[in-house]
């Protein structure tokens, strides 16, 4: 349901790539070239004039070339950004940029697209069987008015960019880019095992507790056979023993995949606190690379000696006027329901986004502010940890079941660096909920700017009437109350905080299904984007049994009791009340 504006996003949160995900172009033959099937939609090279002639090319090194020595190239597939104003496009292989056309093919305006254009060669060009010299591929289109068809992607690459319009002299672009353009071969000479690394990358964090890295490592085949299995080697800054791992999958020529795996790294101190992996492929299906030149990649990635554990937390936006509301309702329920996220989420809802009804408080509408979308809001809206979704300005989407489970499970991929234990109690009329919070952080150099909100919510509240439903309906996860609605700055002593909050409680609130939600945030008031939470915690209320506390412990404990005023035999985790021979009453938290 929507209130103003709304754009309804679906299927924004992207995840890591699978094992493995293909994205090739469709092209036989062996491709030789630099911007590994990949192209630019747009261009960013535009030339202005009317009926000029503008080229592009790249240069495959004498080196490059002796690994498809005596074979041919018999057809280029060109990357095309558009075809507006291209009257036609000349294809060919040179050996020297102004030289004579070695191979060429022409093709006009109508048998051109946006997007790859495989062109066959009327002749195909020879690769000599010891290449003393390279040669360029490339093309020159004529345009009728000023075009951008040329697709470069903004990765530079030696080699791989030139460019000349008109009678300029040719202009070396490499360090701005690489043209998409590739060189397709054909012959008996053909390498059977050759990837290309393309990128690598890992955790954001190596948790030394753990023992743990997950890597992905992306290449491309680019060799006849298919690749099966991958031996990898990782050498990492301040480790002197290389870690090694085994992918598998199966690669076709010419495609590109990600591969996933993991590995246990000898790090033994989180100092430095930020480390450089190079990855290199050292054989493909048990064999040697045949072209090594392109087979390593390197990431970062920081080191913590240990995380807590992560506990997700979803906030929902809603109302009694939402027909959609109780859908999502029910993805949430069903989460809370399904043992694999047992205990690793909270959830908070907030009337708010569409129209306020009778549950709605003054918080619940300053939240809005997380749409980022100038006022415009909309239910049922959902954010977990306030993350950003990839591909929008916001941490707030309407979800499908599947979005929901990918949001939460991204989340508790993240590493935890504090630790949020929350502990409350009401007094002995039901009037005051009083709450304490205990912070822990890995180390004193993190988490320094953070803040903590303390939230009482409410479960089972009948609702008045819910849209979209018929019969009984009960509202979840109501916020009631919080302590400052920012979060409060959280001074640290060493590696601790702790922090205490009262709520006073309305009549009208069943005080058997309060809990206390806290979480630790950061907090930018110019960017809702900025505003992402490391972790969450939660208790319910206990009703105190104790009256007269006092801090005084220098007496003999006579007694010990648990928040629910039950006697107990030794101290036990959380809060203990400890009454004294001489009559006075102390509290200690065990951890």
């Amino acid at each position: 349901m929507f209130r103003n504006l709304l754009i309804t996003l679906s299927g924004a949160l992207l995840l890591l790539l699978s094992h493995p995900t293909v994205f090739a172009q469709d092209a036989a033959g062996y491709p030789i070239g630099y911007c590994n099937g990949e192209m630019a939609s747009r261009s960013s090279v535009k030339f202005s004039g009317k009926g000029v002639d503008v080229s592009a090319a790249i240069h495959i090194s004498p080196a490059y070339a002796a690994t498809v020595a005596s074979n041919r190239v018999e057809a280029i597939n060109v990357a095309l950004a558009s075809t507006l104003n291209v009257k036609y496009i000349d294809v060919w292989i040179r050996t020297d940029l102004d030289g004579e056309n070695l191979a060429w093919a022409h093709v006009e305006s109508d048998g051109l697209r946006q997007g790859w254009n495989l062109v066959t060669l009327e002749k195909p060009y020879q690769i000599p069987e010891n290449p003393a010299e390279g040669f360029y591929i490339g093309y020159t289109y004529w345009q009728t008015n000023k075009a951008g068809a040329i697709s470069s992607l903004e990765t530079p690459h030696q080699e791989a960019f030139y460019t000349k319009a008109g009678e300029e002299e040719w202009t070396d672009m490499s360090d701005q880019g690489t043209l998409c353009i590739e060189g397709l071969v054909y012959g008996d000479y053909l390498p059977q095992h050759n990837v290309s690394v393309l990128s690598a990358s890992t955790d954001p964090y190596f948790i030394m507790s753990d023992g743990r890295l997950n890597c992905v490592l992306r290449v491309r085949n680019l060799a006849t056979l298919p690749v099966q299995t991958m031996d990898i080697e990782a050498v990492i800054e301040g480790v002197d023993a290389p870690c090694h791992a085994q992918v598998t999958g199966s690669l076709p020529l010419g495609e590109a995949g990600a591969f996933t795996f993991a590995i246990s790294p000898d790090i033994l101190s989180a100092d430095p606190s930020e480390r450089a992996v190079t990855f290199t492929v050292k054989a493909i299906n048990g064999e040697e690379d045949e072209d090594f030149s392109d087979n390593s990649a390197s990431a970062t990635f920081k080191v913590a000696e240990k995380a807590y554990r992560k506990i997700a937390l979803m906030e929902e936006f809603t109302g009694e006027g939402c027909g959609n509301c109780p859908r999502v309702a029910g993805y949430i329920h069903d989460m809370l329901e399904d043992p694999d996220y047992a205990g690793k989420m909270n959830v908070i809802c907030h009337h708010s986004g569409y129209y306020p009804d009778w549950l709605t408080t003054w918080f619940d509408e300053e939240y809005c502010w997380f749409y980022n979308a100038g006022g415009s809001t909309y239910a049922p809206g959902v954010m977990v940890d306030r993350k950003r979704i990839a591909g929008t300005n916001t941490p707030v989407i309407c979800p499908s079941d599947e979005d929901l489970h990918n949001m939460v499970n991204a989340s508790l991929q993240s590493p935890a660096f504090v630790e949020v234990i929350a502990d409350g109690s009401l007094n002995t009329d039901n009037t005051k909920a009083d709450v304490r919070i205990s912070l822990n952080r890995v180390n004193g150099n993190m988490l320094n700017e953070v803040r903590l909100t303390v939230m009482l919510v409410e479960n089972n509240i009948k609702a008045i009437y819910q849209s979209g439903v018929a019969g009984e309906y009960f509202h979840q996860h109501v916020g009631r109350s919080v302590n400052e609605v920012w979060g409060s700055p959280i001074e640290w002593t060493g590696e601790v905080s702790e922090y205490t909050c009262s709520f006073d409680i309305d009549p009208t609130w069943k005080t058997e299904n309060l809990e206390v939600i806290a979480f630790v945030s950061d907090f930018d008031p110019q960017d809702p984007n900025a505003c992402e939470i490391h972790n969450s915690g939660s208790c319910a209320l206990t009703v105190s049994g104790i009256i007269g506390v006092n801090a005084d412990n220098s007496s003999e404990a006579k007694a010990l009791y648990n928040a629910s005023g039950i006697r107990l035999d030794r101290p036990g985790t959380g809060l203990n009340i400890v009454v004294r021979a001489d009559g006075t009453v102390s509290k200690q938290f065990i951890r």
